[in-house]
């Protein structure tokens, strides 16, 4: 082979090298045909100038291996983006997944049930339960953030430890009458008890000022302290404790622990109070 012909297939290689955009690293077996090439001629070749070449075309592939390797961080950048981006359109469907189940549920019980059950069922939404609820099974009271009629702000979750306490909550003025009805009762039993005045409406939030004037004066002075009213919507804890009539009252029997041990709504019916007065004198023998 001449040194003319192997210099054009020199060059042709250096060509051909600097079309490699793609690729990552330089090709050996390109760089070893080449110098393969240029060993191979006749003594009458110029090895100064192949070795010339040979540098210039290690040098371009070199670069290009450079480029390469900064594509290569771009596309694992773009990929880091658009892992981000799918995490992101996962977390919104399954936020919007989670406003469709609370929907269907609260469409699934319509104010008319809650009417139904104060008329007909004395505030009855649901039977109250027969048995006390196992520690193992029991939750804990949410925390809930509420205002004494003395000028107290207090989480009520903090005031249960080492105590047995009885919770009521109400929105309306019926319910809390079918409150005091338990109220009425258990009063003797050495309970620790807390009142909870629920108000959730605009308008009930409007009318604030004159709210705590009414329930100040209805509700006894020995008893503000532990009369608290909220103002504002409570929906997580009321969803956690099961609390679907929004007309009724809830009452429930807390632990030395701060957890619901039994609960019940509306007024008292049948066995009701043997059964509340049975599970308050349980907890009391818990330690």
């Amino acid at each position: 082979m001449t040194p003319l012909r192997a210099h054009r297939l020199l060059r042709l290689a250096v060509r051909l090298g600097a079309r490699m955009r793609y690729m990552e690293r330089p090709s050996s077996f390109t760089v070893g045909a080449v110098r393969g090439l240029c060993t191979s001629t006749s003594g009458k070749s110029k090895p100064d100038k192949a070795n010339e070449h040979d540098e210039t075309f290690t040098s371009t592939v070199e670069l290009k291996g450079k480029k390469g390797g900064s594509q290569a961080e771009e596309k694992s950048a773009w990929t880091k983006f658009w892992d981000r981006e799918m995490e992101r359109r996962e977390e919104a469907k399954k936020r919007k997944s989670e406003g469709w189940e609370k929907l269907n549920k609260d469409m699934s019980r319509s104010q008319l049930q809650d009417y139904y059950d104060m008329q007909r069922k004395r505030g009855k939404a649901e039977p109250a339960i027969k048995e006390i609820i196992p520690k193992s099974k029991a939750i804990a009271f949410p925390s809930m953030v509420v205002h004494g009629l003395d000028g107290s702000t207090f989480d009520l979750s903090d005031n249960f430890a080492n105590e047995v306490t009885w919770v009521t909550m109400y929105g309306t003025a019926l319910a809390m009458q079918m409150g005091q009805e338990w109220l009425d009762e258990i009063s003797g039993e050495g309970i620790q008890i807390y009142e909870v005045s629920v108000n959730e409406s605009w308008f009930s939030r409007l009318l604030k000022p004159l709210s705590l004037r009414g329930l100040k004066n209805r509700v006894p002075v020995e008893k503000h302290a532990n009369f608290a009213t909220v103002f504002g919507s409570i929906a997580p804890q009321k969803e956690k404790l099961e609390m679907v009539n929004r007309l009724t009252a809830y009452s429930f029997l807390i632990d030395k622990r701060g957890a619901v041990r039994w609960r019940s709504s509306g007024s008292p019916i049948g066995n009701d109070l043997e059964l509340a007065k049975t599970f308050i004198r349980e907890l009391h023998k818990e330690r």
